[in-house]
């Protein structure tokens, strides 16, 4: 069968029919979820969207650009898979780069499909036109601009190209691509093909299909170093099969520590004996015969230091395992590095159950927390809690307990730590969820925690909320700023602190959440009682709950 025998309904007009084998290489290559922001000069694009799929791919609109590209990140951190973000041509494009960074340093697949006007109409002070090519930088894996579409150029030549900028996104390190997509008027046919053509139904295969080459490795690769092993484990991603690594853990390592991102501190059996999340080096401090690094970065700044004494004061090897081919060594301490999976890794380990290290060391007596002692009560059994960054997610990670009855998974946007786009990542997260659970025919909550300046941030996705089918429960700490400031040594300038740092404020968010027309609870008579309410109401109508703490 000819490749383009599906597009033939577009060969009137040379744009719609690049914009619609565009569209449908990325479905090919298992793209099936689009986030759309508004605009004419991506209309190409937009109308196969509108009339080639009827039920096969998941269109979400979204007015604000900033907000669209946040949902399409929080889609692929649920499912793993990377989804597609459409606009038009100018600045529109430009309010996706704060989501595109978070993305490039959280290792999240994403693929930017931008209209763009065509060279001519560039660097002439034309409408709407600026220079595109490369606007990302150095925070996507590819960089693709297109030529606009022109009948001597081979159809065929495009769809290879898209098929190796988006493997690019999902391989290892895996990270957002931007796709620039130039056209010249007329955008449209003049008229439109009959609604929903259907869509030929064959093999979903790309263009191009690339095989990737995995190594096994041996397991005399995978030997570790005799004696007591101090294993960290940073951020993992909800795909990695967290159970696996839990269960491997107590079986051959030693002493453990669970940062919070990785979500193991929070599974159900088997109990790991964990060391603290404070380190502390001193002359009687035990050295492990090796530290076992498994996954991304750790929240703790003296994890680091503590790598830093023990690698000055005992040479031991450092060991990092995570399927990237980055630098992730902040602190240049890691010895060694494999780039496999740590679910892969953990499978393949056959060693002898090991001591743990001497109790004093290292660790520090927990402290708990109001906040996250009431919310690990009231959250439900195996469900999700997205964590916003700044003082929640430390909040969290010094006081979860070590061990639980529940199974809580846990994520949050630390590619960069920024507060921004919290909102709009949940509600992406949360429709990536429903899509995850769909085939189980279960229901699963998504709950955000998130700070009262975070919130502010992210007002203009309140409405991207409201149309949200799945159930989600935000819980905003309105402290009256940026309290984590106080913590750190700006606190020794009062002068600059509460006016131009902490951002100090007396808002109440009432209004603004029932202005979006969505549910909201206060929290006067309890933190506990509104958790359980909002929980009911948001389970029970497939509804967003929001309950605003002034702790």
């Amino acid at each position: 069968m000819n490749r383009f025998e599906d597009l033939s309904h577009w060969k009137s007009n040379l744009n719609t029919l690049w914009g619609a084998a565009i569209i449908h290489e990325l479905y090919h290559l298992g793209v099936d979820a689009f986030f759309l922001s508004s605009g004419y000069r991506s209309t190409p694009l937009v109308v196969p969207l509108a009339y080639d799929f009827a039920e096969e791919i998941m269109r979400v609109p979204a007015i604000d650009e900033r907000a669209c590209a946040y949902m399409a990140l929080g889609y692929a951190k649920s499912t793993g898979r990377a989804a597609a973000c459409i606009c038009t041509s100018g600045t529109a494009l430009a309010n996706f780069f704060p989501a595109v960074i978070e993305a490039f340093h959280a290792r999240v697949p994403m693929v930017i499909l931008s209209a763009d006007r065509p060279a001519e109409l560039i660097d002439c002070d034309a409408n709407q036109a600026i220079d595109q090519q490369k606007i990302f930088s150095n925070f996507t894996k590819a960089n693709l601009t297109l030529p606009a579409p022109d009948e001597k150029i081979a159809l065929a030549s495009i769809l290879t190209k898209i098929d190796y900028a988006v493997r690019a996104a999902r391989v290892a390190p895996m990270g957002p691509v931007h796709i620039n997509v130039p056209f010249r008027e007329p955008l449209l046919p003049t008229s439109p093909p009959p609604a929903h053509a259907p869509l030929i139904k064959r093999q979903r295969e790309s263009y191009t299909k690339i095989i990737v080459a995995k190594k096994v490795l041996e397991k005399s690769e995978l030997q570790l170093p005799a004696g007591p092993i101090l294993v960290a484990v940073g951020e993992l991603s909800l795909q990695e099969d967290l159970q696996a690594i839990k269960q491997a853990l107590p079986l051959h390592l030693g002493s453990v520590y669970l940062d919070v991102t990785s979500s193991l501190r929070f599974l159900r059996t088997p109990s790991v004996a964990v060391a603290n999340t404070l380190f502390d080096f001193n002359e009687a401090t035990p050295i492990p015969s090796a530290i076992l690094h498994l996954g991304g970065r750790i929240l703790s700044k003296n994890y680091y230091t503590y790598l830093k004494e023990v690698q000055q004061n005992h040479p031991i090897p450092i060991i990092h395992v995570n399927d990237t081919i980055t630098n992730q060594d902040s602190s240049a301490v890691f010895t060694h590095k494999y780039e496999i999976s740590p679910t892969l890794f953990c499978k393949n380990l056959r060693l002898q159950e090991r001591a743990a290290l001497s109790e004093q060391s290292p660790t520090i007596v927990q402290k708990r927390d109001f906040l996250v002692d009431t919310v690990l009560e009231v959250i439900p059994d195996e469900s999700y809690l997205y964590l916003g960054n700044s003082l929640t997610v430390r909040l969290f990670n010094r006081s979860m307990p070590e061990s639980s009855t529940k199974s809580v998974y846990i994520t949050c946007n630390r590619g960069v730590s920024g507060i921004e786009g919290m909102m709009a990542s949940a509600c992406g997260f949360a429709r990536g969820l429903g899509v995850r659970v769909q085939a189980h025919a279960c229901q699963r909550v998504t709950t955000l925690i998130l700070g009262d300046l975070s919130f502010i941030y992210d007002l203009n996705s309140l409405y991207l909320l409201r149309d949200l089918p799945h159930p989600l429960v935000i819980v905003v700490i309105n402290n009256g700023g940026g309290e984590i400031f106080k913590e750190l040594p700006i606190a020794n300038y009062p002068k600059a602190l509460e006016r131009f740092v902490v951002l100090k404020h007396d808002y109440r968010f009432k209004e603004m959440i029932e202005a979006a027309k969505l549910q909201y609870f206060a929290s006067p008579l309890g933190l506990k009682k509104s958790l359980q309410e909002a929980y009911a109401y948001s389970m029970a109508h497939n509804k967003v709950a929001i309950v605003e703490w002034c702790g």
